[in-house]
């Protein structure tokens, strides 16, 4: 039974899935760290070198590296893929075995099951015939996931040799875990005869965006197929993204942010986002709707991580200092003098103010701005207040405005209502969220900025 296509394919002009959770390496984009280790481990291979590690967190794509790298620039005569670390030796060594063709004599005649040592000279002997040429390659997935004593016979098989040349090349491939587990005593003897350790890192917020261009012109041209849908490694230009992918730098931004830079976790959002713009007819793909993707599957925004992506295309400037977030002072609201009227519930911006300290102008911010949003030397946002009773949240306050403008930015992306208020008395410049109609609600919005944005202790306070 086909696997049922995602509604939004004819919606967005894809013939395939482009954000499927399934290892096709017809999708792999040979970016960044994907090129590096896809291109270590073929020569590893090719130079006989015995044994290579793959390292890399949950879902950064190490099965089908190790796949392509095998499949497309190797091709092997004898593969094994091993996927189940939990296998016994015997039946480790019986899935060798069969994967490089050995006929299993004893099996057909009904006699007993072999000896470990019998299974490794059968093996033995068949590597020695055959494996002259080029070695046979067996790939252990979820490495990490090894018992130590099926990591010692690891290392008997890569002992396994013809005049000084080795017969059978080991590819492990495991999260980083892995690494410590080899560094401990059981698994030294095998870390002493691995000969790299290529290292799969995160994208960044430029890799992403060719990732989301590279899939979607694979889901979409047809006269992509076979072996030319393989992303050309090394220094090649990626395919221009406005000709494919329907995300805005925003979004992008976001995806990363939200993503960590994962590949599955990039391609669970990105689903979910084409999936509701297909279902609200949107053209584009906004930050917006990559937000709601990801809180639809369970993924929490972090201030961090925003900054952390944005900083990789040079924005962090959108989306706050980290001085200002890191050491945010609390603003008492200043007290009326005797005798003075009562404090109008209308905020004014002042009439002009003194230019700020020279600061890089901000780039392009990470997400959508409303018109409020200004230059560093422009007016600061502001907003009146009504006149009934209203709970504010102050979230911080900066000697410096665009710092406080900056921090507003990134709370207003969080959708969260926020503007700054200037203390025109003594030089500092608040970020106020709100205001809310009653204390709890208000306060429930100062444990949320101390969640999910690090601010210390933001401080509700009452205006009339």
């Amino acid at each position: 039974m086909a696997t049922p296509s995602p509604e939004y394919l004819s919606f967005y002009g894809c013939r395939l899935a482009p954000f499927s959770l399934a290892a096709d390496r017809r999708f792999l984009c040979g970016r960044g760290s994907v090129a590096a280790a896809c291109e270590d481990v073929a020569a590893s291979i090719r130079l006989r070198e015995g044994l290579t590690v793959v390292l890399g967190p949950s879902g950064v794509g190490k099965t089908v590296v190790c796949r392509a790298a095998l499949e497309e620039i190797v091709r092997p005569a004898y593969l094994s893929i091993v996927v189940d670390p939990f296998a016994s030796i015997e039946d480790l060594l019986t899935q060798l075995l069969s994967d490089f063709g050995v006929p299993d004599h004893g099996a057909m005649l009904g006699q007993q099951q072999p000896t470990r040592h019998q299974l490794l000279q059968r093996l033995d002997r068949f590597l020695a015939r055959w494996s002259a040429a080029e070695p046979a390659v067996v790939m252990v997935d979820d490495a990490h996931r090894l018992a130590p004593e099926t990591l010692d016979w690891l290392r008997v098989l890569t002992n396994l040799e013809r005049n000084g040349v080795r017969s059978l090349h080991l590819v492990l491939a495991g999260q980083p875990s892995f690494a410590r587990l080899l560094d401990r005593a059981a698994g030294a003897p095998l870390a002493e005869r691995v000969a790299r350790r290529c290292r799969l890192a995160p994208m960044s917020a430029a890799d992403v965006r060719a990732y989301l261009a590279w899939r979607l012109r694979v889901a979409k041209d047809e006269d992509l197929d076979g072996d030319e849908t393989a992303f050309p490694f090394g220094d090649a230009k990626p395919p221009e993204p406005a000709h494919y992918a329907p995300f805005t730098d925003a979004a992008v931004l976001e995806l990363t942010a939200l993503s960590r830079g994962i590949p599955r976790m990039v391609n669970l959002v990105a689903d979910g986002a084409l999936r509701l713009g297909q279902r609200r007819r949107r053209a584009t793909i906004d930050a917006a709707l990559v937000r709601q993707a990801a809180a639809a599957a369970g993924i929490a925004p972090a201030l961090t991580a925003r900054i952390r992506a944005a900083a990789r295309l040079g924005a962090v400037a959108a989306i706050g200092l980290a001085v200002g977030i890191a050491a945010p002072r609390l603003w008492p609201r200043p007290t009326a003098r005797a005798g003075a009227p009562a404090a109008s519930a209308r905020v004014e911006t002042p009439a002009a103010r003194p230019p700020a300290p020279a600061l890089p102008a901000p780039p392009s911010p990470v997400h959508p701005e409303p018109a409020a949003l200004h230059a560093p030397d422009a007016p600061i946002a502001s907003e009146p207040l009504p006149r009934a009773d209203a709970h504010l949240v102050v979230a911080a306050s900066f000697r410096n405005a665009p710092n406080a403008d900056r921090l507003a930015a990134a709370l207003r992306g969080g959708d969260l209502p926020a503007f700054v208020r200037p203390d025109g008395n003594r030089g500092w410049f608040s970020v106020v969220v709100g205001p809310y109609a009653t204390g709890e609600e208000a306060r429930d919005v100062g444990r949320r900025l101390e969640r999910e944005f690090s601010l210390a202790a933001p401080h509700v306070t009452v205006e009339r």
